[in-house]
């Protein structure tokens, strides 16, 4: 019987930075972002530790598809437009081996004062770590699953498509109807093309 992986113990950063930094102070603004020292990361027996690589990467859309899915959009008359996903990776569950994050003192509440070394368990995944990409992406698929999207090509996970109208479940394809939607997925941003509303 095979034990138990051991929890690996990851460090954690804030990083702070200005958005529109070269335009106007006025529409300046100041963001930060929580990130996992991915680059550090220990066992809970103090060695260096490292995911296996199997599968790690969540693989974003390639550009080819990206164009054909733009130029599709503008030959029937479909709009274009872009989204993106606020704290994208802190939607999805983490995999893998289990983690717990330590804060730097900095960022510690007061009620921790008493802890030599307090951790906490990370259960979503967070910027910095090796596998949030791919744990972004398999959960991102499962929720476009859940609302009806359908992966174009095989080999391509990252684009999608759904009809609009729901003529596809009466037996009329979305190629005679045009009314087909299209989403392309790069990591946290989303380019939908579809048929004005």
């Amino acid at each position: 019987k095979a034990s138990p992986a051991r929890p690996d113990i990851v460090g954690f950063e804030l990083i702070m930075g200005t958005k529109k930094f070269e335009g106007p102070v006025g529409e300046q603004k100041y963001r930060a972002r929580g990130c996992a020292t991915g680059n550090w990361v220990v066992s809970s027996e103090g060695w260096v530790s490292s995911e296996p690589e199997d599968d790690l990467m969540g693989k974003p859309v390639n550009l080819s598809s990206a164009r054909l899915v733009v130029v599709h959009a503008l030959a029937w008359g479909h709009e274009v437009q872009q989204a993106d996903v606020r704290s994208a990776y802190c939607q999805a569950p983490l995999g893998g081996v289990v983690k717990y994050l330590r804060l730097p003192k900095y960022l510690r509440p007061a009620s921790w004062a008493g802890y030599r070394d307090p951790v906490v368990k990370l259960d979503r995944a967070l910027y910095g770590l090796q596998r949030s990409g791919f744990d972004w992406m398999r959960y991102c698929e499962g929720q476009l699953s859940k609302d009806g999207w359908v992966r174009v090509w095989s080999g391509e996970a990252n684009v999608s498509r759904k009809c609009c109208k729901g003529l596809s479940e009466k037996g009329v394809s979305c190629k005679e109807c045009r009314c087909a939607a299209f989403l392309c997925v790069y990591v946290d941003d989303f380019i939908p093309a579809a048929p004005p509303v």
